[in-house]
């Protein structure tokens, strides 16, 4: 879902495609601002033990492979905010109505995907109390980058809407 939400938010991707369908994923992860891209290429120049571009090109792949995976063990490699191609986090873009207007869009997601993204200690925890599950979601989210983070705000709502008590869960 957020890849086909930077294809619609991009206009060089306008004319590639006539539908598109936003399954999985949201806007809020589908891209990142150019100072969380900064910090992941900083990242990468010292797991590769390089002061600069130059340096960095002459690595084998496995040397690239291996700074990429420290680089990014608290992020993902996400389309950057660059001003050029993408100017504007997907939400924004489409709040401003910036965005492939002109094709159907169907749109689905699915149940407990986010389950997936929890640490596997907490994944084996299927009775999590509430306050787990409240250290499980602050963990996920500001792992997805400072502009991901949901607040106490955000997830008390969550959880007034999908409260056991007032929601029925599909079988």
């Amino acid at each position: 879902g957020a890849s086909i939400l930077n294809h619609l938010t991009q206009q060089a991707s306008f004319p590639l495609f006539q539908k598109a369908i936003i399954e999985s994923g949201t806007y809020r992860f589908a891209s990142k601002p150019m100072v969380e891209a900064q910090a992941v290429y900083t990242d990468v120049l010292k797991a590769s033990d390089c002061p600069d571009l130059p340096c960095l090109l002459g690595k084998n792949a496995t040397a690239i492979s291996y700074a990429g995976n420290v680089a990014t063990a608290r992020t993902d490699w996400l389309p950057v905010i660059d001003g050029v191609s993408l100017t504007d986090m997907p939400a924004a873009l489409i709040a401003a109505k910036k965005y492939n207007s002109n094709v159907p869009i169907m749109i689905g997601s699915n149940r407990d995907e986010a389950f997936a993204f929890v640490s596997a200690k907490d994944l084996a925890n299927q009775n999590m109390t509430e306050v787990e599950f409240d250290a499980a979601i602050n963990v996920f989210s500001k792992s997805r980058g400072p502009h991901s983070d949901m607040g106490c705000a955000k997830l008390a709502e969550l959880k007034r809407r999908y409260d056991p008590e007032v929601y029925t869960y599909p079988p």
